[in-house]
This record gives structure tokens, C-alpha cells and sequence, in this order.
């Protein structure tokens, strides 16, 4: 898809024009890593296929075509692209009110994507005129009614929590329970399920779902392997709960996901 810019006809009065949005794009041949680094802008990380991960204070953000990743300007983060052909970064005025002040994915509903289709299609970088900033508007008005999905899975330094975290990082299935944790760690229940809450913000169930899915779509990206398996092997008795777990978070099925990928 060629990224030109518009043409300068039918031009209202630019002087007039109070755009908020821009675009950027970047044709990705390979799979591409960005270290650490922030912007004065505010941004939407949009993809056409594959998969656009961020990572920033400690969240682990994920997002699938039809969903992108939020980031508020001065955020610190690292990106990555996997099997993604086109990116486009949706750069937001900080003038605009009502999007999130912290970094999350947002689903991309069918309106919204044909708005912000429309321009990727058209190549449009900056808004040239008057039925471009009527279009403007409304992108960022369904922008702001997108829904959050949470797909991040936070991290802790904590002496308690960082062995749980890095054991189960490398073995999502294990099915040790918080008091299986609590002797091994010469602690209690009740102090590891309050400090999930407090460091993560998260029951320890909740977390370790979380560490699941995301290694099941590294799983579906790399492997030939059924469903029925890559469920047994993250840890879930029932391959209908684990199908069930990850359209909650990705938005499709394992089956769609891995399609992605072939």
C-alpha cells in the first residue's frame, strides 16, 4: 500500500484548521525491535497484521490486528513488531481530553477502523483540509469511546513475588497454588495474595492467567501445535477454558491467532 500524501485540492482555509491527529507509517519487512525512548506527543500504535508488543513500568502490553496500543507522551518504552508488514503511529495533539493517562491497548471497533482505514488508504500524514478535520474529529471521538483490553502483565521486584513470577515466566503450566508458594517461600497465603494486590494490582490467579496467554501466543507463533496440547502444556485441564481465556484477552481464537502466523 503506497503512503503518499494527499494532493493540496479542494484546500479549505488551513489558517482555520486545528487538526489534532497526524500520521506516520513504516513498511516492516522483518521483525523490528525500538530500545527505550518517549515522545512530547501522545500516540497510537496501529498494525495490519501480526503482532505489536510495548513494554513500559513494568507492564507488558499486547496487541493483535484490530486492537492498538496507547501510549501518553514522556512515557518510556520499548516496541517490537512480530510478522507485522505496515505500522502506523496516529500521533494525538495533548490538547485532546478524555484519552488515558497511562499505557493500555484499545479494541479497534469497526468504525473506528474504517475512519482511521480510510486515511492509512489515502496516505494522509497531516490534515490538508476542511472534510479531512470533519473525519479528524470523529476518529478521535470513537478513539475515546474505544473499550481497554487488558493484556499487560505486570512485574515486581519484590523478594516474595519475583521468584513466583520468574519460575512461572518459565513454566506457565505449573499448577502450584499460593500456599504450595507460601511454604516454599517461608511466608503465608495471606501475606503473598496481599502483596499481588498491592505490587500488581492483581490476584495471584489473575496474574498468572495473564503469564499464560501471552505464552501461548508465542506458543501459536512458533509451533505446529494443536490447541488441545498448547492447553495442557500452560496449564489448563479443558481446552474450552482455555479457548474461553484467550478470546477474553486477544479478541479471537487461538485458531485465528495462529493463522496470522502461517
Amino acid at each position: 500500500m503506497p503512503f503518499n500524501r494527499q494532493p493540496m485540492n479542494d484546500i479549505a482555509d488551513l489558517n482555520n484548521l486545528e487538526s489534532q491527529i497526524s500520521f506516520t507509517y513504516q513498511n516492516c519487512q522483518a521483525d523490528h525491535a525500538y530500545k527505550s525512548h518517549s515522545h512530547n506527543y501522545a500516540h497510537l500504535v496501529l498494525i495490519d497484521e501480526g503482532i505489536a508488543e510495548v513494554k513500559t513500568n513494568g507492564q507488558h502490553l499486547i496487541a493483535p490486528r484490530d486492537n492498538a496500543i496507547w501510549v501518553p507522551q514522556q512515557t518510556e518504552h520499548s516496541c517490537a513488531t512480530k510478522n507485522v508488514n505496515q505500522m502506523c503511529i496516529l500521533k494525538v495533539s495533548p490538547s485532546v481530553q478524555g484519552l488515558p493517562d497511562h499505557p493500555c491497548v484499545k479494541a479497534i471497533p469497526p468504525l473506528l477502523k474504517a475512519v482511521i482505514n480510510h486515511f492509512i488508504a489515502s496516505g494522509i500524514t497531516e490534515i490538508w483540509n476542511a472534510s479531512q478535520l470533519r473525519l479528524s474529529e470523529v476518529l478521535i471521538e470513537q478513539l475515546i469511546q474505544a473499550p481497554l483490553m487488558r493484556t499487560y502483565l505486570p512485574t515486581s521486584c519484590d523478594r516474595y513475588l519475583q521468584p513466583i513470577i520468574e519460575h512461572l515466566n518459565r513454566y506457565p503450566g505449573d499448577e502450584a497454588s499460593l500456599d504450595d508458594w507460601a511454604e516454599k517461600l517461608f511466608t503465608t497465603e495471606r501475606t503473598l495474595a496481599r502483596r499481588f494486590k498491592k505490587e500488581l494490582n492483581l490476584t495471584f490467579s489473575e496474574w498468572r492467567q495473564r503469564c499464560r496467554f501471552i505464552h501461548a501466543l508465542d506458543r501459536l507463533k512458533r509451533d505446529p501445535i494443536s490447541i488441545q496440547q498448547l492447553a495442557f502444556d500452560v496449564g489448563y485441564t479443558s481446552p474450552s477454558a482455555f479457548i474461553a481465556m484467550f478470546r477474553k484477552y486477544a479478541g479471537m481464537t487461538p485458531e485465528q491467532y495462529a493463522k496470522l502466523w502461517r
